[in-house]
């Protein structure tokens, strides 16, 4: 009898846990679409949805894509996938693609980004500065 209280116990804490972060997720998910700018972290790493082919087979579509935030003076490995800012079609948005090179012949440096889908040689045509990204790739969940 006692037995069985105990794991009935267990399993009413494990049952409300789970509902309890079932819920922060919800929360958290509804948060993030309706103020996609401003989503908190979590110990330095922030979560993002990949909405296009671009990154197939990597990323697939609607994968979970975790990324480490990065400070201005950390350096950014070439081919790393990075998650940065752009303006498409009049509106901000977050692209994940690959870091390739920097490019300086302008006097400045402008961060040269590419899908994985992409001809060699085809870069993307966002114009991309260093405060312009807001992470490197850490890992990603996909179809999630």
């Amino acid at each position: 009898m006692k037995k069985q209280y105990i794991n009935y116990c267990i399993k009413l804490i494990f049952n409300i846990i789970l509902v309890i972060c079932g819920v922060l997720i919800l929360f958290y998910a509804i948060y993030a679409k309706i103020n996609p700018n401003n989503v908190p972290n979590f110990f330095g790493y922030k979560p993002y949805v990949i909405l296009t082919d671009s990154m197939v087979p990597t990323l697939p579509v609607g994968s979970l894509v975790i990324d480490h935030a990065i400070d201005e003076g950390d350096p950014i490995p070439e081919n790393t996938p990075i998650t940065f800012k752009a303006e498409l079609q009049g509106q901000e948005v977050f692209v994940t693609h690959y870091f390739r090179y920097i490019d300086q012949s302008d006097g400045y440096d402008r961060y040269m980004t590419q899908g994985e889908s992409y001809g060699e040689g085809m870069y993307d045509t966002f114009e991309i500065h260093r405060e312009d990204i807001v992470g490197t790739y850490a890992f990603h969940i996909p179809y999630l």
